[in-house]
């Protein structure tokens, strides 16, 4: 059985469906973005997700970026080779902050960038 159905709502048009066991599931794409606008998930926009209950499984080498959209737990300030300064990211909620960042200092917060434009502080990493 072909897996679309024709819309009850408008000759002609074309819905994408799953056939399971003669059942039609709607197949539907997600779409991400700020209020008014929706980016389609892909392999080079993926859908950011951090889960809340497991810790970070590694620690990697921060690279601000302005456009950049990352997935970490946290972000920490190296105690040896970093230097403290002014941190702009935005966090898993879509807000973008401007917080302090001290040498050795470890925000233990979900964020999706840190931006180049406003991040001061250097010898970051973040938790992944």
């Amino acid at each position: 059985m072909a897996d679309n159905i024709s819309s009850p709502v408008t000759t002609g048009t074309i819905l994408a469906t799953d056939d399971i066991g003669g059942i039609h599931y709607p197949r539907t794409k997600i779409s991400i973005g700020a209020y008014g606008s929706a980016a389609d998930i892909s392999t080079t926009n993926p859908m950011p997700v951090i889960s809340d209950s497991n810790p970070a499984k590694d620690i990697i080498p921060a690279v601000p970026s302005d456009t950049t959209t990352i997935v970490a737990r946290g972000v920490r300030c190296k105690s040896l080779t970093g230097v403290a300064g002014t941190l702009r990211i935005t966090t898993s909620a879509g807000n973008v902050r401007n917080t302090e960042i001290d040498v050795g200092e470890i925000l233990l917060i979900n964020i999706t960038r840190i931006h180049a434009t406003g991040t001061t502080a250097t010898g970051l990493e973040i938790l992944v």
